[in-house]
């Protein structure tokens, strides 16, 4: 394993010294790839699946929702239009403006790679801080009807989910309840840029897939304590409860219960078919 570590290292520093363009830079292309690599192509399936009959008759029997309830053509339009501006210019332009920002704390910076230990600890506490952030801050977006209305209901436009509407948002809600949760763990660990950009696309294809409007039995994320998008899609479809990426703080709250209540019911139903 250290044969491994050392080889990869190595191979990480010399392409380091190579790199013609700065540290800015090379965090900066590697964040903005690492995202593009989890949006795109899932979102260009999710697309496929929703424009060509043949491919989503395939894949009906993981469709959470029916097939006629999907977002009208005037929503998609806007969102396509807003997430081409957000990913070819907000999004690299904020990046390469708060990277030097956040290197003067010690986060995204380009030593010696960090060890699995050091990954899999950096991931932990982010993944934790990430889900009590975001499980907060998503819950007091509905907390009252002018919150809601100024600061969430873009995002809930999208009645019947599809990948694009993760990142369908205001603002503000961009900012307090998606970025900041997601940053907030990398920060305080001190995160390597290496380990930013393999957070950032793992976290990226997990909303994603949160928000496909499928319940793929191969997703990696189909995983015991994670929600999930059955609760996320049930979530959009009612406007209230379970908050989270993980089960926990739902079931610590109670905001779980009407949504474990209908699957039950659900449940109930397919064995008298």
């Amino acid at each position: 394993m250290q044969a491994v570590y050392e080889s990869l290292n190595g191979k990480w520093t010399n392409f380091c010294r190579v790199w013609p363009y700065g540290d800015r830079a090379l965090v900066t292309a590697g964040i903005v790839v690492a995202h593009e690599l989890a949006w795109i192509p899932y979102n260009a399936f999710l697309f496929t699946l929703m424009y060509s009959p043949k491919a989503a008759s395939y894949f009906e029997k993981w469709k959470i929702l029916p097939a006629d309830q999907k977002p009208s053509e005037r929503l998609l339009k806007k969102s396509i239009i807003d997430m081409i501006i957000s990913h070819v210019v907000i999004f690299p332009v904020s990046t390469w403006y708060l990277v030097p920002f956040l290197q003067k704390r010690g986060i995204y910076h380009l030593g010696d790679l960090p060890s699995l230990k050091e990954l899999l600890r950096d991931f932990a506490v982010t993944a934790l801080l990430n889900d009590t952030l975001f499980y907060w801050a998503h819950r007091f977006l509905h907390s009252h009807p002018w919150i809601y209305k100024n600061f969430h209901s873009q995002h809930h436009r999208f009645t019947a989910t599809i990948g694009i509407a993760s990142e369908f948002a205001s603002p503000v809600e961009s900012i307090f309840a998606n970025l900041l949760p997601t940053l907030v763990g990398l920060w305080i660990c001190k995160s390597h840029a290496v380990t930013v950009c393999l957070w950032l696309f793992i976290r990226i294809l997990e909303t994603v897939d949160a928000h496909s409007g499928y319940d793929f039995p191969w997703s990696p994320f189909k995983l015991p304590f994670l929600l999930g998008p059955k609760a996320h899609d049930w979530h959009h479809s009612h406007n209230r409860g379970v908050f989270g990426v993980f089960k926990f703080w739902d079931w610590i709250m109670g905001t779980d219960a009407e949504f474990k209540k209908d699957m039950a019911a659900e449940e109930e139903k397919k064995k008298k078919q």
